[in-house]
């Protein structure tokens, strides 16, 4: 070919594009700035405004009308609770499959959306923390993409991906995550349910999110500004492991801070001293302390912490049971959450903590159960955030 022919037919084809891009049909109207290109069927009338951006584009057809995405997404903005189970696995270092509890906050805007996940399995003591890169809802689906490092017997790098079917406050789902250990990638698969914001009695009273690992539970809390933190230091002690001879703690002590404790059955209060064995730290305790060689209480180591003021988050230490139940209640009575330990993160002491945004926050019901068992309970670094 030429290039006179070459030329003129590049020339052509450019025209007919431009025609098409403009949605252009005669050549009149093209050399009207204020006509259907620009202003009727251009920029305002049916590319930016008319039918573009507005019109039929992130407005009229896209984000909201329909056009890119259809309807409105569901939104699941907030956070969410459940279990995962995993179902199969390649890595030969990683014979029991893991299960347990599985906590998501999505991050949402519009269709798209990234998820903080954090999850601890309870029968083979591992736990991770991802930070997801991207994620997408469409209709009732939702997947993300999430990286992050697990704890199992070293910090390996993971990848995790997770697909899900939202049905009112419930998300169900697979999961698929990546370990890298010693340059070799092995595959877990799994599934898990979600919910948002279910309390004990299956009402929805707000979003919340359980933690029972200290450091997490910090980095969840940084918005929320300094916490107001009950330690005990400067509370009148025991001078050893017995409560014989020792002070009765008031529970009234720390009102002026913003709580009080109390006993359902009536027993007194006590501060065990800091630096014994099994307790580094001053701590609370109801009746008797763990190891007290006097005996005199019945075991209902039940607590009740109170709030002067409703609480947005809250977090304590738990010293030598992993027994307690822990409810959080509003300032109407209602159950936010119920939850229980999952391990010790150093020897002698668990945590609890909980981060709601719906609901506050205004009294802890603590119920260690089975009651005359011989196990007594400390209570320490009562942490929380208004």
């Amino acid at each position: 070919m030429s290039y006179k022919k070459f030329k003129i037919i590049s020339i052509f084809l450019c025209f007919v594009s431009i025609m098409v891009f403009h949605g252009c049909t005669l050549p009149g109207d093209n050399n009207n700035p204020t006509g259907n290109t620009n202003t009727n069927g251009g920029y305002t009338g049916g590319g930016t405004t008319g039918g573009g951006y507005t019109g039929g584009g992130n407005t009229g057809g896209g984000y909201t009308g329909g056009g890119i995405t259809g309807p409105a997404p569901i939104n699941i903005n907030g956070n969410w609770q459940g279990t995962f189970n995993e179902t199969s696995t390649n890595d030969p270092d990683h014979p029991q499959l893991a299960s347990g509890t599985l906590g998501i906050t999505f991050y949402q805007s519009n269709n798209n959306i990234t998820a903080t996940c954090q999850w601890e399995a309870v029968n083979v003591r591992n736990r991770g923390v991802f930070n997801s890169n991207s994620g997408t809802v469409s209709g009732n689906n939702v997947t993300w993409i999430n990286g992050g490092v697990v704890n199992d017997n070293g910090s390996w790098p993971v990848t995790d991906q997770g697909n899900g079917i939202v049905n009112g406050n419930t998300i169900t789902g697979t999961f698929e995550t990546i370990i890298t250990r010693n340059g070799v990638a092995y595959r877990t698969d799994g599934t898990f349910t979600i919910n948002k914001g279910i309390t004990g009695g299956g009402t929805i009273t707000g979003s919340f999110m359980i933690y029972t690992d200290p450091n997490i539970f910090k980095s969840a809390v940084v918005s929320l500004g300094t916490g107001t933190l009950i330690d005990f230091e400067d509370a009148p002690a025991a001078s050893g492991n017995t409560t014989a001879g020792a002070p009765v703690f008031n529970s009234a002590y720390y009102a002026y801070k913003g709580l009080t404790f109390s006993n359902p059955q009536g027993y007194p209060l006590y501060i065990a001293p800091g630096g014994l064995f099994w307790n580094t730290s001053k701590s609370l305790s109801v009746g008797n302390f763990p190891f007290d060689p006097q005996q005199i209480y019945y075991q209902h180591d039940n607590l009740i912490i109170t709030f002067n003021t409703a609480v947005k988050a809250v977090g304590l230490d738990v010293i030598d049971s992993m027994k307690p139940t822990f409810q959080f209640k509003d300032p109407n009575g209602n159950i936010i959450a119920t939850a229980n330990l999952s391990g010790e993160y150093t020897q002698y002491r668990a945590f609890m903590g909980i981060v709601s945004t719906g609901a506050p926050i205004k009294e802890i019901n603590i119920i260690d159960e089975p009651p005359s068992d011989g196990d007594d309970v400390d209570y320490d670094n009562i942490v929380f955030y208004k």
